[in-house]
């Protein structure tokens, strides 16, 4: 995977080209939960979150923070309950086994994916993991990374790998835990666009730290248009604000000879 900036220049004056199909639009959410607990009270809002992911009509959503059966969630599987109450396809990652059940990251899809992997991440504080989705156009990968920053440098690198060779567009979404002038992030700037807005993310009360984001890796010969990148104004139902990128990719073709 190359950025995309290049691959397009060298495509354009080469010529002899064609276009592929026609834009496939894809509309990517990325929201810390919190495991649906807000920043006005501490209660479990499942409705809430719910309602703020069904009006983006997102495609993919990655979800953070998210409680499967455990005992402090009274044994709720919380990211089923939100997949019935937007009618999206539910996958969990565990990252822990935490009271009686796990504690991970989820995406929400309106296509069962084909096939899912999870990737295990470092992390001294607790372990981490990156929850990697494959769907008819694209892969999509939700993740939440470490508070340290040599393990979050090293989930760069473990991601890189694993995203640099894969045949269709990976859309990655998460909470990275790090700053855009990180070493962590110029990493994955190596490989991949960044199509979030680099504005606050956390605190939602008073947003001051960029730290969820939406990136894209392209293979060679795809065309990529943002169509609309912003953070929403939803400043409780998390500790965190939601992210909203709407992209459009296209395939460049080879004429048949």
């Amino acid at each position: 995977m190359k950025k995309c900036g290049s691959v397009f220049l060298i495509f354009w004056l080469a010529g002899g080209f064609l276009w592929g199909e026609e834009f496939s639009s894809i509309r990517i959410l990325t929201y810390n939960v919190h495991n649906t607990r807000g920043m006005d009270h501490p209660a479990m809002d499942v409705p809430r979150i719910a309602r703020i992911v069904r009006e983006t009509a997102c495609t993919v959503a990655a979800l953070q923070e998210l409680d499967c059966r455990t005992e402090r969630s009274q044994g709720r599987d919380l990211l089923a309950e939100l997949a019935e109450e937007t009618e999206l396809v539910p996958t969990f990652g565990k990252a822990i086994d935490f009271q009686g059940g796990g504690y991970g990251v989820g995406i929400l899809s309106r296509e069962k994916p084909r096939q899912v992997r999870e990737i295990p991440l470092p992390g001294r504080e607790e372990k981490r993991m990156a929850l990697l989705a494959e769907y008819e156009e694209f892969f999509f990968c939700s993740t939440h990374w470490s508070l340290n920053a040599e393990d979050r440098f090293q989930s760069a690198e473990i991601l890189c790998r694993e995203l640099e060779n894969l045949s269709k567009p990976v859309l990655l979404a998460g909470d990275l835990n790090a700053e855009p002038n990180s070493k962590e992030i110029n990493r994955l700037r190596q490989i991949g666009i960044c199509v979030s807005p680099l504005e606050g993310t956390w605190p939602a009360d008073i947003p001051q730290k960029t730290i969820d984001y939406i990136w894209v890796f392209l293979p060679e010969g795809t065309l990529l248009h943002v169509v609309k990148s912003q953070i929403l104004n939803e400043p409780a139902a998390s500790d965190h604000r939601p992210v909203l990128v709407e992209i459009e990719l296209k395939s460049l073709a080879m004429p048949s000879p």
